[in-house]
């Protein structure tokens, strides 16, 4: 009976250690939580929804306590960070570091939501691999100074993102793919298309991995275009996932893919 305590009470402890451990990645985002939320409704038009999305803080969470929980191993990013500051600061998409603030979040791009910054730094206690792609030098330039601190994890590449994906090793299945290339045009939502090819041909996503796709809800492209669509740049992309073994976990601003 003793022995039976003692293994019951050991695995508590396991368990119990393990949650604590599993939130740290969330912890981190915490502090964010804030400026995720005000950067993300920037870029909705509340007047098209009767619910709106929730912002990108709820499915970066979601998102980085899948990866952790799974115990992920690999990062890939199509579309890089491409700004110190925010839109309404001086330095806007320039490559001086001297706009670079790290230890005032006030002034960053949350409009864009920063995503590499905020998940190497979210996640940089796993010792993830993070791949980082663009096709813009000045892109990788900009992010690299914001990761400076998490160099040891940070793969960044500067190639065209269905490059990146056609010559990945398809052995190495991936944890977590953020789809955010391109702008808010025809040509974006044509190439995202061609980037979910790419990952379900080749089988590139993890069991377990998730598709993280920013913008969807980004009513930009339906008030200056005509476009109809509520599925912003992923007009294509998330019915040919949904068609090929894919099923929304998330449906927001962002929107979160997983395999059935």
């Amino acid at each position: 009976m003793n022995q039976k305590k003692t293994l019951l009470v050991a695995s508590l402890a396991t368990l119990v250690t393990f949650s604590l451990r599993s939130t740290e990645s969330v912890n981190k985002l915490e502090k964010y939580k804030e400026f995720l939320q005000e950067g993300t409704a920037q870029c909705i038009d509340l007047s098209h929804w009767i619910v709106p999305p929730k912002s990108r803080y709820e499915t970066f969470k979601k998102t980085f306590e899948n990866f952790e929980l799974n115990n992920g191993k690999i990062v890939v990013e199509l579309g890089a960070t491409r700004s110190f500051v925010d839109g309404k600061y001086q330095g806007c998409l320039s490559t001086n570091p001297k706009y670079w603030e790290p230890n005032n979040p006030v002034m960053w791009d949350w409009g864009a939501g920063s995503f590499t910054r905020i998940a190497a730094e979210c996640l940089c206690h796993l010792n993830p691999e993070f791949h980082s792609v663009d096709i813009s030098s000045q892109a990788v330039s900009i992010s690299k100074t914001m990761t400076s601190e998490f160099t040891h994890i940070m793969h960044f590449h500067r190639c065209s993102s269905v490059d990146f994906l056609k010559q990945w090793d398809s052995q190495r299945k991936i944890d977590l793919i953020y789809l955010d290339t391109g702008g808010m045009d025809e040509y974006t939502c044509k190439l995202q298309l061609l980037e979910a090819k790419i990952i379900i041909e080749r089988d590139l996503l993890a069991p377990n991995g998730m598709i993280l796709i920013d913008d969807v809800k980004n009513a930009t492209p339906r008030r200056l275009h005509g476009e109809t669509s509520d599925l912003g740049k992923s007009k294509y992309s998330i019915p040919y996932l949904l068609e090929n073994g894919f099923k929304i976990v998330s449906d927001e601003y962002q929107v979160i893919l997983a395999k059935k």
